[in-house]
């Protein structure tokens, strides 16, 4: 599950929130899964319907330092650091992160 958001805006989607994942209700969701959601400390409520309310919360977890994990996934590289092997740009053999 490295590097997952889930994003939803009906009551079907509320099983995706349960597991604990981040993730984000879209402004214009149910208020059914409103209501269902008060609980989720994982869930962002956006302002923005569907797409743009999936964009908003990407910006606000690359904002926030205690969402990186949840963007990055356990294991995975954050900005700025660098695996072993790798080399910055412009040094030889650099590799694309």
């Amino acid at each position: 599950m490295h590097r997952t958001l889930v994003a939803g805006d009906t009551l079907n989607d509320l099983s995706m929130f349960d597991i604990g994942l981040a993730g984000v209700a879209v402004g214009n969701r149910e208020a059914a899964l409103d209501a269902a959601i008060q609980q989720h400390e994982n869930v962002y409520r956006s302002p923005h319907p569907g797409a743009a309310g999936v964009l908003d919360a990407l910006q606000r977890f690359h904002r926030t330092a205690e969402s990186d994990d949840a963007i990055a996934g356990p294991g995975e590289k954050k900005l700025g650091e660098k695996k072993l092997g790798e080399k910055k740009l412009g040094e030889k053999n650099w590799m694309a992160a």
